[in-house]
């Protein structure tokens, strides 16, 4: 089965333990193909948020990751507490 794991409102992030990360390591165990889209937000090494660039790649857990932008209509300090992506609905059609 196809699976595909929205994380845009709580991030996704590589290499820890949190339920998003729980959830995909049990499908991918499982067989399943999986697929996470996730936001830009992250924490870098001294686990402080921060931000990735957008793009794809496979991720820690086995999982193909798509990380996507917030929009640019507004100031990104306004985007990144309203967390509007662009290019979700195509994702998912796709």
């Amino acid at each position: 089965m196809k699976v595909l794991h929205v994380c845009l409102s709580c991030f996704y992030i590589d290499e820890h333990s949190y339920q998003e990360n729980i959830l995909v390591r049990k499908h991918i165990s499982q067989g399943h193909k999986v697929k996470v889209l996730a936001s830009t937000e992250n924490f870098d090494k001294n686990k402080q948020i921060s931000y990735s660039p957008s793009g794809t790649y496979m991720g820690t857990d086995g999982a193909e990751v798509t990380r996507i932008a917030y929009a640019k209509w507004l100031p990104f300090s306004v985007m990144k507490k309203l967390r509007i992506h662009t290019g979700v609905y195509e994702f998912i059609n796709n």
